[in-house]
């Protein structure tokens, strides 16, 4: 066990060392460098402000000039974690919070790509933080949160029990995907 935490701490300190002397949005993209600071109780007000512009994915050029609908689910997927990392409280500021919030209340944060991985990224984050959100309306996909969780449960459940009969790991292609949903939808 001993052995576990201090590799731990060694792959949270590298990571965590992509933003500790600077932000840089570029290394940076979808704040996973912030949350390993976060979690080493480091630089707390730069990964506010990272996790922030995480969080406003939608309102700033990509910082690498691609489009925004194609990785929003990475964005997503991480914004999820470091608030159930934390439970929704602190390190994260009220403002950090009001920005996760934001973005997945107001966004329509699905992947332009539909390959097995973009799909079960969105419908987990989702799911997750509409289950936080129940009662709140998500403006994208015109429904509460309460309405979203049980739909993305009940997608999730049946990728994985598909997945579990066929024996298979993720590795469909996109131009495969549209028959693998319909199938699960069976």
């Amino acid at each position: 066990m001993a052995e576990y935490e201090a590799r731990r701490q060694v792959l949270l300190g590298n990571t965590a060392g992509k933003i500790a002397s600077s932000i840089d949005l570029k290394t940076d993209l979808y704040g996973n460098g912030a949350i390993a600071s976060l979690v080493l109780g480091q630089e707390t007000e730069k990964c506010n402000t990272q996790l922030c512009y995480t969080a406003t994915w939608f309102d700033h050029p990509h910082p690498t000039d691609r489009s925004h609908d194609g990785e929003c689910d990475f964005a997503a997927m991480k914004l999820c974690r470091v608030f159930h990392l934390f439970n929704g409280g602190s390190p994260l500021t009220e403002h950090t919070l009001k920005r996760i919030k934001g973005f997945f209340l107001n966004n329509d944060f699905q992947s332009r790509y539909h390959s097995e991985n973009h799909h079960f990224l969105f419908r987990t984050s989702r799911h997750l933080m509409a289950s936080v959100w129940s009662v709140e309306y998500f403006e994208a996909y015109g429904q509460t949160g309460r309405n979203l969780s049980v739909a993305d449960e009940q997608w999730l459940d049946s990728f994985i029990r598909y997945r579990a009969r066929r024996g298979e790991g993720i590795r469909v292609t996109s131009s495969q995907i549209t028959n693998e949903v319909d199938k699960l939808k069976e």
